[in-house]
């Protein structure tokens, strides 16, 4: 349901992109966290999966807020989270 907008970042385990959604004519901004499918390990699904469900229990002013989860449609697993637009932490850092 995203339609991706630009690269934010890449890491070990995949990377964030910008992406949006439309439902019922409303538009939404999200950071979607994709596996890198040249690394899709059993073990490096099984952390990802885990790491959205621990996301999805989060609450709290300081961490982005977890939107949506879901699997693309070659399999792989992502999580939306709220995109929040700033600096880089290697810039802030």
């Amino acid at each position: 349901p995203y339609t991706v907008v630009r690269s934010l970042g890449e890491g070990g385990m995949g990377q964030v992109l910008l992406a949006t959604r439309q439902v019922d004519g409303i538009a939404q901004v999200v950071a979607l966290k994709m596996i890198r499918t040249d690394r899709a390990s059993a073990e490096l699904l099984r952390r990802f999966r885990q790491e959205r469900r621990i996301l999805a229990g989060l609450e709290h002013p300081h961490i982005a807020r977890f939107i949506d989860a879901g699997v693309t449609t070659n399999g792989h697993p992502y999580v939306a989270m709220e995109y929040v637009d700033g600096e880089a932490i290697t810039r802030y850092c």
